[in-house]
């Protein structure tokens, strides 16, 4: 079997490295043994053929294997949510510094909202990895969404530091909420669906979900701007915000939240060097 993934790779080498950039020999022998174990194939050679054919069509690994790793623990995903990315791991661990230094300050319990949660892959990650109890919050306005994080929560439940909880709710951002939270999370759709597109990857604009991904262009700036509001009423004093952005469009919606009295808004950047992640607080 490890020949004939050998001999696809090396016939489909061109197709595969556009499709799957950073893909090797070695990673694709590695997914498809996981994918026969996880999908519980009784012959290797039924698999294989179902494999390779979800790979001509381009469908992503994680997509295909149903887990993707993120942070320090793997979760399940498929079409009704993101593919967590790397670099979102900077999202957890900030949160995380900010968290353990409210905890030095005497803080035993907080409460935290998760703005758009997906796979549920951040919130999760933050409550298996925290020494305080958090009471959390995860919001998203897919109910598809929200039953694959619902799995995820599942999944990790055992994990989660003892004493912390979380609920989902389906809904648009903050909007018509009036609880109050320590701190806000979120991955927010950050792409312009006519300015941006170009630059997405055509895996992603194939088989990902757009709702979580796309904003029109024209309602860019009010989308946020609402959104920034919600998260000011939502916040208590001195209440943390962090976001992860676009890099084209990170230094104006770092304007619109000092323009809205936020304090100490700062910009971060991912892994490779581009802006990725802005920070605020309520001050």
């Amino acid at each position: 079997m490890e020949k004939n993934i050998r001999h696809f790779f090396l016939e489909n080498r061109s197709y595969l490295e556009d499709m799957y950039p950073g893909i090797s020999i070695n990673r694709l022998l590695c997914e498809f043994n996981d994918y026969c174990k996880l999908k519980g194939f009784e012959r290797r050679v039924d698999a294989l053929v179902l494999f390779t054919n979800l790979l001509r069509e381009g469908v992503p690994l994680e997509y295909i294997t149903g887990r993707a790793f993120f942070y320090n623990e793997e979760f399940q995903v498929d079409m009704r949510a993101l593919i967590p990315r790397s670099e979102t791991e900077i999202l957890v661990s900030k949160t995380l510094e900010e968290i353990e230094k409210r905890s030095n300050d005497g803080n035993t319990e907080l409460d935290i909202v998760d703005i758009g949660t997906g796979s549920g892959a951040i919130i999760l990650s933050i409550l298996m990895e925290s020494s305080v109890r958090l009471k959390g919050v995860a919001i998203d306005i897919s109910q598809d969404a929200i039953q694959v994080a619902k799995e995820n929560l599942i999944l990790h439940q055992d994990k989660i530091t003892k004493g912390s909880s979380l609920i989902f709710r389906l809904n648009d951002r903050l909007s018509l909420m009036d609880e109050k939270f320590d701190l806000v999370v979120s991955n927010p759709p950050y792409i312009k669906v006519d300015s941006d597109c170009l630059k997405v990857h055509k895996q992603v604009m194939k088989y990902e979900p757009h709702q979580a991904l796309f904003l029109e262009d024209g309602s860019y700036e009010e989308w946020f701007s609402e959104f920034f509001s919600q998260v000011w009423r939502c916040l208590k004093k001195d209440g943390f915000f962090i976001m992860e952005g676009h890099e084209d469009h990170l230094e104006g919606l770092c304007d619109m939240l000092k323009n809205l009295r936020f304090a100490k808004t700062v910009i971060l950047s991912d892994y490779c060097g581009a802006k990725r992640f802005l920070t605020a607080y309520k001050g």
